[in-house]
């Protein structure tokens, strides 16, 4: 290396511009930067000081990391598209999709990672009626999660929880069950393994966990999604956390639901089920809201607030009381 550092430089200014007729990668320029450091630093190469801090060099690398595509999250899904899955569930649908539909169902209204489903501990069912409606939860706990990152937590299940009724009074989860039993699914077993097995060419399900590409590939296919509109396995848990942001839910109770600590807090309440009431309440309470159209998570901001509006001051409960006393 030269001490200026000058050669080094118009080395790599010229490597930054080189092309194969594509693109030149937005981050070719950071990633030279921090190899650089890396050599100086952890390999002991004599890089000299002048090249780590050159401005034109950080510049251009900053120019070309400009160029780089905005991250775009997977969308949420409508809720019309989840009004197409509940009704699929009771449709006339071969039984793997009705297995598969099922499984990507209960990662979206108990917010989970598609990960978070792959190595469960156990599987059951808490069923009630109020109201003359069908109440209660799908309940199972997993210890294999993104979030587990210390060795405390690795040691601590996760309860993830999925009320029973959606936006729609369609009884899903029966279905559900219904189909698990036909594919000798044993529900009881400890530890249950992955939430949804992949098939096998027979019709059989193997050990092996539908990857988060086959899910999506298969959302898509039962959708009808095409180009820009294309959904994913993140678009499952994204889904009814952006409702419950529209809706104007509290950010400790999002955060609760999203699997996620309360910022300061030195509680590990994420892993307490009971920790899970209020916000499952709330959680309960605005499906319930989308049930009876009083909420619409797809309008626009303007109509949202109206509708919250309404719901708070309790005008809609009075519309409806007078309504049926003049029937």
């Amino acid at each position: 290396f030269h001490p200026a550092g000058f050669l080094e430089k118009q080395i790599s200014l010229a490597y930054l511009a080189v092309s194969d007729g594509s693109k030149v990668a937005a981050s070719r320029g950071m990633s030279l930067l921090e190899a650089l450091r890396f050599a100086r630093f952890v390999m002991q190469i004599p890089i000299p000081d002048r090249l780590l801090n050159d401005a034109q060099l950080r510049g251009r690398a900053q120019r070309l990391m400009s160029t780089k595509v905005d991250y775009r999250p997977a969308r949420p899904l409508k809720t019309a598209e989840v009004v197409m899955m509940e009704k699929g569930m009771v449709g006339d649908v071969d039984p793997i999709d009705k297995y598969m539909l099922g499984a990507a169902l209960f990662c979206l209204y108990s917010r989970s990672r598609w990960s978070d489903i792959q190595h469960l501990d156990s599987l059951w069912v808490d069923r009630t009626e109020h109201d003359g409606e069908i109440f209660g939860f799908i309940e199972t706990r997993t210890i294999h999660h993104k979030t587990a990152t210390s060795l405390k937590k690795k040691r601590v299940f996760l309860p993830i929880v999925s009320p029973i009724l959606g936006i729609t009074t369609t009884d899903w989860t029966e279905a559900w069950f219904a189909v698990l039993n036909d594919l000798k699914v044993c529900v009881d077993v400890r530890p249950f393994g992955a939430l949804c097995r992949a098939p096998t060419a027979g019709g059989a399900l193997c050990l092996r966990s539908v990857s988060s590409d086959e899910i999506s590939a298969f959302l898509n296919r039962f959708l009808r999604t095409t180009g820009d509109n294309l959904v994913s396995s993140h678009s499952l848990k994204h889904t009814t956390l952006s409702w419950c942001s529209s809706y104007g839910m509290e950010e400790p109770l999002r955060t609760l639901l999203g699997h996620h600590e309360l910022p300061g807090s030195k509680s590990m309440a994420v892993y307490s089920r009971d920790m899970l009431t209020r916000p499952l309440q709330a959680y309960c309470a605005m499906l319930a809201n989308i049930r009876a159209d009083h909420f619409r998570p797809d309008e626009s901001r303007t109509s949202r607030l109206l509708d919250l509006m309404r719901i708070q001051d309790g005008s809609i409960q009075k519309q409806h009381a007078v309504s049926e006393a003049t029937r």
